[in-house]
């Protein structure tokens, strides 16, 4: 099989997330890597690499004389005929949030065209349905699953009617202060991200409003949670449908950085209650299919946190691509990007490939008819133009005589 993998061509932005992997003997797979992936760091004397390309790395020398892996950086002018001349191409990082904030408007249209290629995973219905936070909190309303109240409110909604839509902000359960908190969709890392005080004035909501609207296609108000903002929140991660681990994360937002502690079950009983949560959420998100198959996750990160109104525990996020932390040492030492190698090639080989190949056919031919149609349709006009002037002309020079 031919595999891909999506590969963020920005090392700087993975960087400040601190999604690298040391290059040690622990991983021999690296000593092979290409300088342009290295990320020196003079003050330990070690070198790193992003996490992305420490899972290509791996799948190429473990699996080169099985299969045909290749990397596609995100930003190759090339990168839609790239992807589709792969039988599966794996989003690691580079996903459409990722995109959305990084290239221009031109370069996100096109990227987005590339994602909804059908032998891109996970499925563009799924990428889509956790991209937007308001589809996938109600969805787990309905299941039963706790997350904090919400309205939405979306940008042509805005446009329509802004003052119906401050008013419905206005409504909001209140969380604790009597405020409440808005944020974006296809936010990222707070950014956008604001409180609002109990008597917040209308004018302020529709600044806001009038800011976000015009930067996404909308937004979501919920209540101010103390807890969440001055405590914790558990980031409780699966490769596949196994649990792995779990960082427990404190904002510290005057440096604008998280405080991590990786969790285990000896230093805190309260972690097989989240993990139990955790594992009852994951089961009842969607399944994912491709082509006529059902295929496994990949990875996925359920972020936990407590305690609106009760004790009880509620999903604040659920993402797909998830920051790893794989940089912090028990990160590391777990091999979490040879786990997400192995599960890549487990998914890759329960595809049924001929059915994708068939989809891509078909919107190939279907692209070639537009454009064949669109080619007739030109042709029509020039004609039509063309005999209507001669008409005219004709018409002109018989008066003349």
């Amino acid at each position: 099989m031919k595999i891909g993998l999506l590969i963020t061509p920005y090392k700087n932005e993975e960087m400040l997330k601190a999604e690298m992997i040391p290059i040690t003997d622990q991983r021999p797979w690296l000593h092979s890597v290409h300088q342009k992936f290295i990320i020196e760091d003079k003050d330990e004397d070690t070198d790193w690499v992003p996490d992305d390309i420490s899972i290509y790395y791996y799948l190429k020398e473990t699996y080169k004389n099985k299969h045909q892996i290749e990397y596609i950086m995100g930003n190759d002018p090339f990168v839609y005929d790239k992807v589709k001349q792969c039988d599966i191409v794996f989003l690691l990082i580079f996903d459409m949030l990722e995109a959305f904030h990084i290239l221009s408007h031109s370069e996100f249209k096109e990227m987005k065209r590339t994602f909804m290629l059908p032998n891109v995973y996970p499925p563009f219905s799924f990428q889509n349905f956790i991209n937007n936070k308001n589809k996938y909190y109600q969805y787990l309303m309905e299941k039963g699953v706790p997350v904090l109240p919400m309205v939405h409110v979306s940008s042509d909604e805005f446009k329509r009617n802004p003052q119906e839509c401050v008013q419905r902000v206005l409504q909001i359960t209140r969380g604790d202060e009597g405020a409440f908190i808005g944020k974006p969709i296809f936010g990222q890392e707070k950014k956008d991200f604001e409180i609002f005080e109990k008597n917040v004035e209308s004018y302020k909501l529709v600044k806001y409003l009038e800011r976000v609207t015009n930067l996404y296609d909308g937004c979501i108000f919920q209540p101010f949670v103390k807890y969440l903002a001055e405590k914790y929140e558990f980031r409780v991660y699966f490769v596949g449908d196994r649990y792995i681990y779990t960082i427990r994360t404190q904002f510290i937002p005057f440096q604008g950085i998280f405080d991590l502690q990786f969790m285990t079950m000896e230093d805190d009983p309260e972690l097989l209650k989240i993990v139990q949560f955790a594992k009852k959420v994951f089961s009842l998100l969607p399944e994912l299919n491709m082509g006529s198959k059902k295929v496994d996750k990949l990875v996925t990160r359920i972020d936990i946190s407590c305690c609106f109104q009760t004790s009880q525990y509620f999903v604040s996020e659920v993402e797909f691509v998830p920051s790893l932390f794989s940089s912090e040492q028990k990160v590391v030492d777990l091999m979490i990007d040879q786990l997400i190698g192995e599960q890549i090639i487990k998914i890759s080989e329960q595809l049924d490939l001929p059915s994708i190949h068939s989809v891509q056919r078909k919107e190939t031919m279907y692209r070639w008819i537009g454009i064949l149609v669109l080619i007739i349709v030109i042709v029509f006009c020039i004609f039509i133009v063309r005999h209507v002037y001669r008409r005219r002309t004709t018409g002109r020079r018989g008066k003349k005589r």
